[in-house]
């Protein structure tokens, strides 16, 4: 019998491989498709790495002292290097599943009772069962959605053949699709049923990257609703719109039917129930990641592998996954965290206009949005430049730490840096505060 038994290889399921075989424990890992799940082989990986290399393009056909042109060696170069990153992180995967002597191996898995997983007929047993089965696309009922293609696809096709794009959803894959094709000089229309793109994101990100998207050439249609497609395009209401690729992009559900054919664990609008540990109806068996109704980000999943895990053998961890940073990759990054701003709250959006690296950068329209409640007290940030990835989780860490102006105040930031506008921001905050208050 194995102490842990997980299902599904993606970045919650080999995580919890590692951070359970760390505590000396046997583990079996399963997963039907690709080491790495969704996010290595058809998600956040490949679409960073094609991010990556449309932007040098974009970035070298603004520059005057480059004139270069797009041709077949560009895309064949483009896909190569793509696949070659996601191959490249797959064997480092395997290697540290190997040094840690998980046992891995590939199949279809589906429980057979609350310590039993049955792989390909084949029956394993386990203390503990972790349900880590990732999510897929969002297929919606709309007249023709067969004529549509969707982000498992979009990231392998031959952008040589595509000249024109239809995004159904401005949400964070379908604006950073759009990014790349915008990059790539190609025709680029998103539309949105709702009034703006992010819409899980402050206001000021959204506007920005819908001004970003326009300006270089994307178009942007919303509340707008797609009645019907068709091979050549889609009808909005009773208006058709033309392109050669139809891309529906509106979210992702999890994936919760193959695993569990007797309905032995409980689940809402098919994802599985949890609670505050991550276990289900059934104590020993837990879940987490894509396949548990919250958020369907890779760090995240990771993060509840570890603090699962800990659950389980009734170990300690200190990880915190209350304060969760969310980040879009378009050509200037997005990222945030914390809470919303309400009426009470000091807020200030510090424009990094004369910010070094992004007049370096030629970013100018570039922004950090700082919340405090007025008692001091961070709530939460937006910043929207290049790194904001990186730069994010100083904020992670104030709210973690339960930080006040004054708190997050002390810090030296190095010159020139993107990061050097934390300061600067943080500074602005604090002279609010003080004329609030003399």
């Amino acid at each position: 019998m194995y102490d842990l038994i997980i299902i599904g290889a993606g970045p919650a399921g080999y995580t919890a491989a590692l951070e359970a075989s760390y505590r000396n424990k046997s583990v079996l890992l399963i997963e039907k498709n690709e080491l790495g799940g969704t996010c290595l082989n058809v998600g956040c990986i490949p679409t960073k790495s094609l991010l990556k290399k449309s932007e040098d393009y974009y970035n070298a056909r603004k520059s005057k002292d480059f004139n270069i042109n797009i041709n077949d060696s560009f895309y064949k170069n483009l896909m190569d290097d793509k696949s070659s990153v996601v191959e490249k992180q797959k064997k480092g995967i395997e290697y540290l599943l190997k040094k840690a002597k998980v046992k891995y191996i590939k199949g279809i898995a589906t429980l057979v009772d609350e310590h039993c997983v049955s792989v390909d007929g084949v029956e394993y047993n386990g203390e503990f069962i972790l349900l880590a089965t990732g999510s897929s696309p969002l297929i919606p009922k709309i007249d023709g959605i067969e004529n549509a293609i969707f982000s498992d696809e979009i990231l392998s096709m031959d952008y040589s053949k595509i000249d024109d794009i239809i995004i159904i959803g401005g949400g964070f894959i379908g604006v950073e699709i759009a990014t790349i094709f915008t990059n790539l000089e190609k025709r680029v229309i998103i539309v949105e049923a709702q009034d703006r793109l992010l819409t899980n994101m402050d206001q000021d990100v959204s506007s920005s990257v819908k001004r970003v998207l326009k300006k270089d050439g994307c178009t942007v249609l919303l509340n707008s609703k797609v009645t019907k497609i068709e091979k050549d395009g889609i009808y909005i209401d009773d208006k058709k719109i033309e392109a050669s690729t139809i891309l529906c992009a509106i979210g992702r559900v999890s994936n919760t039917k193959d695993v569990d054919p007797l309905s032995l664990i409980e689940k809402d609008r098919g994802s599985i129930v949890v609670d505050s540990e991550f276990k289900t109806n059934i104590k020993n068996i837990y879940a987490i990641g894509d396949c548990i109704n919250s958020y369907k980000l890779a760090h995240y999943a990771s993060s509840l592998a570890i603090y699962s895990v800990n659950n389980m053998f009734n170990t300690i961890t200190n990880i915190q996954i209350k304060n969760v940073p969310s980040c879009v990759y378009t050509n200037s990054e997005i990222a945030t965290v914390g809470e919303s701003e309400c009426d009470d709250d000091v807020c200030i959006k510090h424009s990094l206009i004369s910010n070094a690296r992004c007049i370096i950068n030629d970013e100018s329209r570039g922004f950090i949005k700082l919340i405090f409640r007025k008692d001091g007290y961070f709530k939460g940030a937006s910043i929207n430049c290049s790194r904001a990835s990186d730069m994010i989780t100083i904020f992670v860490s104030a709210l973690n730490n339960h930080y006040n102006i004054d708190d997050m105040l002390k810090d030296i930031y190095p010159h020139p840096s993107f990061s050097e506008g934390i300061k600067d921001s943080l500074v602005e905050v604090k002279h609010k505060f003080d004329s609030m208050y003399t």
